[in-house]
């Protein structure tokens, strides 16, 4: 569970309200953010092939293509 001192103790807020802080210091100091949005597309592609594979019960290759 990601809390900080002023954070919401909320387990969806959090980790929410700390990436957002995340983001707004490396837009100020010119500097790339982590996670990015590359980081976070090729994780959404891990999980939509995990909901795939369960779907069809097989496996799935990444990239997925369709």
């Amino acid at each position: 569970r990601l809390t900080a001192p002023g954070l919401s103790s909320d387990p969806m807020l959090g980790p929410f309200t700390l990436l957002s802080h995340r983001l707004v210091k490396a837009i100020r100091e010119h500097t790339k953010p982590s996670p990015s949005f590359y980081d976070g597309m090729k994780c959404q592609e891990v999980m939509d092939a995990v909901v795939r594979s369960a779907a069809e019960s097989r496996w799935v290759s990444l990239p997925l293509t369709s």
